[in-house]
Parts: structure tokens; C-alpha cells; sequence
């Protein structure tokens, strides 16, 4: 699924207040918020790959399996691809390697691949080869470029097909069903409603350079035509680093997209996204002009190296991973932001332990496109206060470190100092 260019108009969504979901509006003085589960975040972060370039970074699967374990990232979406019985053991092969460790896979069907008419044999081929390792089925990837003068049709007939075909598949009952993505999600209106034939809907979100926070009210909003009221999961979006692209969806440095990449996570979360795939984990190929912005969406450059935002994101997961098993955690927090600035963002998640998190952030650009230029952000003083002492309470940044930057013992108010970037306070009773 290689990222084709998108004009920004298309994925800037208005400011209107999404007020059912979106949580990271203004951060008001709150009295009393509901916790959501921290595993449940971190199992909302996905990331895409192509296992299957064998000439790109991909084809070094040693690099790949390393630094995807390292990442603490493990929901992956790829493509559904059957060639000889050789190819077709080395490619799912990996997988299962990835699966060995805890990596998931949404499998994406296209017509215009090796999958030109899904049927039964073929998933349940697939998903034997696959060894267990996918958790949901995905139709065609943005058809409404695909040049196809009957592509409403083909993303009609093609959905249809895999999912009944799906449905006489033993293995394949219980998995989700993604419906197809659309690169124009004004198209949704012209595909018409295909809910009988989907769990899940589908967007492909990407802020063109520009801040996170408002992509989801009005693409939401717009994806009901194909998906009525069914959830939705963000199956593409991020940012490039191809400084010389010029095109028309602006390149942002490595060091904001660090800052935008984990906002973008907690705001998709923030809007009742289930799961959010970044596109994408390594940098495709070889491109030291960075002229080419396929070459650039990744969280590892194409030497190998961690780029910041993969550093930012390897720390979160780090921090909020809850490994204790058990329901999912709720919880009540009273707490009160002193100043309330009309900028901060937040989500409040809590773990099974009882402890609670309260990412925090400034949600303003980071980033000027026009001038390629990092902006320098003030960070605004807030004191944080609760009814009650925390035994202990914790903060982190995680685009430093995944170990406490400062630590407070037996405290009911706390001064933090919050930036264009994530922060985490971790209050343990």
C-alpha cells in the first residue's frame, strides 16, 4: 500500500467541536474525569510495513524484527499477497517470526494485487500461512485514485466478496472486518453504504505538515456514508521527512514529528479511533536528496538508525504498557489544572494497579511548512492538585527517556512546566 500524495485541503478537518469523542479539546479545570485503560492505548498503536519489498529496507528482516521489538509496537497492517509455494514461506514466515513476540497484523485484500477475486480457499490459505498471527481482514486501499473507471463498483463487489468469502472460513469468524479506504474521504458519499459487509470503517488521515488535533471531526462525519455508525479505525496517517519534496503535502522535520506523531496517537485515541497505523515503520529507500517523500515516512531512516519520533514512541509504550492481565481499568480522577490555558491537551488513562496517567501537552504547531522551520514553543507553569496525596507521583518525557525526569513523594499538588510535546504523569496510590 505505497502512500500516494493527497492534497492537504482534503485531510485539514475544521475546527467544529467532535463533542461526542474528541476529549482533547481546551483542558478545562476539571473536577472529575473517567479514566480510560493504558493497555487499551497502547493496543490502539499500529504501524504499517511492506515485509514483501524484499529490494527495499524491508528486505532486511533482521533490522526489521529488531527494531520493531524494540519499538514495543506490535499491531502491524500489511498486504495479503500469494505467489509460489517458496515466496509465499518466506513472506509469512516473517510474520509468524513477528507473531512469536506478540505482533498482530490487519491483512489487506486489493483486487489489484495477487487476490484479483477473494475466496474461501484463498483466506483460509492465508491465514494458515499466517500461523494465527492477523486480527483483521482489510478490503482495497484507496481505489478513488486507482484510475479505474468502475472503482465504486469494484470497492463494492470487492467487499462484498470478502466478506462472505471470509464468513465460510472457520478462522476468519472472529476477526474484524476493515472496511476499504478511501484517499478523498468525500468519495465515501459517492461508494454509498457498505456496513452490511464490514465490522469496522475505515480513514486514512494525514495532516499534510499541520498539526493533529481537529483530522478526525469532519472525516468521521463523512465516513457514516460508507460506514453508518460502525467504528472506525485510521488504518494510514503521519508525516515525511523529505526536506526537498515540494509537493503538495509539506515535508516536517524529524525533530517535529517527534512531537506531532505521539499527539497524533492520543488524539486519534482521544476521538474513539480503536487502532491508528502510522504510515510507516522504516524509511522505503535510498534517497539522501530527500527529494522523494515515499522515501521518508518511516520511524527508522533508511540506514537503520531511530529516528526521534520512533525514540518518542519506544519511551510512551514503555511508560504506559501494562503487562498485569486482568479486565481493563476505569477509574474516577478528581484533579484541577491551575491556570488553564486554552491550548493543553490531555488524556487520563489508568492501570490495573490503580495508578493513573495524565498525558499532557500544548496542542499548537510545532512546525512552520512555509519556512521549514521548528518553531520554538514557551512552555506554560500549571500547577496540577488533587483532593488527596499520591504515594508517589512521577513525571516523564518521553522523548528523552522512559525513567521519571522528576519525582514527588506523599503530594496533592504538583508544578510541571508543559511543552508543544507529551509529557506523563504518572500519580500512584
Amino acid at each position: 500500500m505505497r502512500r500516494v500524495l493527497n492534497p492537504s485541503a482534503c485531510f485539514i478537518a475544521a475546527c467544529a467541536v467532535f463533542t461526542v469523542l474528541l476529549l482533547t479539546r481546551p483542558c478545562l479545570a476539571l473536577e472529575t474525569e473517567q479514566a480510560k485503560d493504558t493497555q487499551t492505548f497502547v493496543d490502539s498503536i499500529g504501524v504499517n510495513t511492506h515485509i514483501n519489498y524484499f529490494d527495499r529496507l524491508y528486505g532486511n528482516f533482521d533490522l526489521l524484527k529488531q527494531r520493531l521489538e524494540e519499538s514495543g509496537i506490535r499491531h502491524v497492517r500489511d498486504g495479503a499477497v500469494l505467489q509460489n509455494d517458496a515466496y509465499n514461506r518466506l513472506v509469512y514466515g516473517r510474520w509468524k517470526t513477528l507473531a512469536s513476540f506478540g505482533v498482530k497484523f490487519d491483512m489487506c485484500f486489493d483486487p489489484r494485487g495477487s487476490i484479483k477475486q477473494p475466496s474461501p480457499e484463498q483466506i483460509s490459505k492465508l491465514l494458515d500461512l499466517a500461523g494465527g498471527s492477523v486480527e483483521s481482514i482489510e478490503g482495497p486501499n484507496e481505489l478513488d485514485i486507482s484510475k479505474k473507471p468502475a472503482w465504486i463498483d469494484v470497492a463494492h463487489n470487492y467487499q462484498q466478496a470478502l466478506f462472505t468469502a471470509a464468513k465460510q472460513v472457520p478462522a476468519a469468524t472472529e476477526l474484524n472486518f476493515v472496511g476499504p479506504s478511501m484517499a478523498f474521504v468525500k468519495n465515501a458519499q459517492r461508494v454509498g453504504d457498505i456496513s452490511e459487509f464490514v465490522t469496522r470503517g475505515n480513514l486514512h488521515t494525514y495532516a499534510a505538515g499541520g498539526m493533529p488535533d481537529s483530522l478526525y471531526a469532519k472525516q468521521a462525519q463523512q465516513a457514516t456514508a460508507m460506514y453508518g455508525q460502525k467504528p472506525l479505525i485510521v488504518t494510514e496517517t503521519g508525516y515525511h521527512n523529505a526536506m526537498n519534496n515540494h509537493g503538495s503535502q509539506p515535508p516536517i522535520s524529524e525533530a517535529a514529528g517527534a512531537k506531532y506523531i505521539p499527539r497524533l496517537y492520543f488524539q486519534s485515541f482521544n476521538a474513539g479511533i480503536e487502532k491508528t497505523y502510522l504510515y510507516e515503520f522504516f524509511d522505503e529507500g535510498n534517497d539522501p536528496a530527500q527529494t522523494n517523500q515515499e522515501f521518508h515516512f518511516g520511524l527508522v531512516r533508511y540506514d537503520g538508525t531511530p529516528k526521534p519520533a520512533f525514540v518518542a514512541m519506544r519511551n510512551l509504550i514503555s511508560i504506559l504498557r501494562d503487562n498485569s492481565g486482568g479486565p481493563a481499568s476505569a477509574g474516577m480522577l478528581s484533579y484541577q489544572i491551575s491556570d488553564e490555558s486554552p491550548n493543553l491537551a490531555h488524556t487520563l488513562l489508568r492501570k490495573r494497579n490503580g495508578a493513573y496517567y495524565l498525558a499532557i501537552w500544548q496542542e499548537v504547531p510545532s512546525y512552520d511548512t512555509k519556512t521549514q522551520t521548528d518553531l520554538v514553543v514557551q512552555a506554560v507553569h500549571e500547577s496540577i492538585s488533587f483532593p488527596k496525596a499520591f504515594r508517589h507521583i512521577n513525571l516523564y518525557n518521553p522523548m528523552e527517556s522512559a525513567s521519571p525526569i522528576q519525582q514527588w513523594s506523599k503530594a496533592a499538588k504538583v508544578d510541571v512546566n508543559i511543552p508543544d510535546h507529551v509529557l506523563v504523569l504518572e500519580m500512584l496510590p
